[in-house]
């Protein structure tokens, strides 16, 4: 499940996962780096990251518990959000 903010949106797969999340982002976002943010369903920060634009990224999730979490995509004013659930 995911939405956006500025009509650039994003899948996230397997949903519900283990230990890997992978994130497709469109072409739109092509150009500066990517900021990954993970939080909780309490809105705490778990896990940032930096990565430069690919159409396809993985996201290992090893070190996560069990739950509901969200992830946030920023560049610049864009921003897309999606929820994923680890098993």
């Amino acid at each position: 499940e995911a939405s956006d903010t500025d009509a650039d949106r994003m899948q996230l797969y397997p949903n519900p996962g283990g230990d890997h999340l992978v994130v497709e982002v469109e072409k739109k976002w092509r150009g500066a780096p990517l900021q990954l943010r993970i939080s909780d369903i309490h809105g705490r920060m778990i896990q940032t990251a930096t990565h430069s634009y690919a159409e396809v990224i993985r996201i290992p999730l090893n070190n996560l518990l069990s739950g509901t979490y969200q992830l946030e995509v920023i560049q610049g004013s864009k921003r897309s959000i999606g929820r994923f659930v680890i098993k």
